[in-house]
């Protein structure tokens, strides 16, 4: 979009502030709406959002922070339940243990998804959307079949 330095940094802080008000959000409301529907919801709605970039296009850099920032306020509050909710169904014993395997496997993700951007640039940045909004619609539905609600449970019901 060839902006500069400054308009870049504004973009990515405007982004970042939409993802700590996710992370704020899902603080304050994920023990209401439960781990389930929090993740199920975060995901699709995200989803949804980076997937509309593909058809609608990408031709200003406004139009994609703003889609971006919408979607990227799902999926930021993941990161903060995807903590919470990994010492809630694992037990004691191997909670630290599986806290380092998924943040092991967050690195591997990021890895990764770097070099899936450089792959994809080539056929447009509505690639990209159309990969990463896929991605969380998958996440979605894998969560609404799999997740273990954990709402208004004790640790020792949900790991003993």
């Amino acid at each position: 979009f060839h902006l500069s330095v400054v308009d870049s940094l504004k973009y990515g802080m405007i982004t970042s502030c939409g993802g700590i008000i996710a992370a704020l959000c899902c603080a304050f409301f994920i023990d209401y709406v439960g781990r389930r529907a929090w993740f199920t919801g975060a995901f699709i709605i995200g989803g949804l959002i980076l997937l509309t970039l593909w058809p609608v296009g990408t031709e200003t850099a406004e139009k994609v922070l703003i889609f971006v920032t919408a979607g990227s306020f799902f999926i930021s509050s993941l990161a903060l339940a995807i903590n919470l909710y990994t010492s809630e169904i694992y037990p004691t014993r191997i909670r630290a243990f599986s806290g380092a395997v998924g943040g092991a496997w967050q690195r591997v993700a990021a890895i990764l998804g770097t070099n899936v951007v450089a792959w994809l640039l080539p056929y447009g940045t509505g690639s990209l959307f159309l990969y990463f909004g896929g991605l969380a619609l998958i996440g979605g539905v894998l969560s609404f079949f799999f997740a273990v609600e954990t709402k208004g449970k004790t640790l020792e019901e949900l790991s003993p």
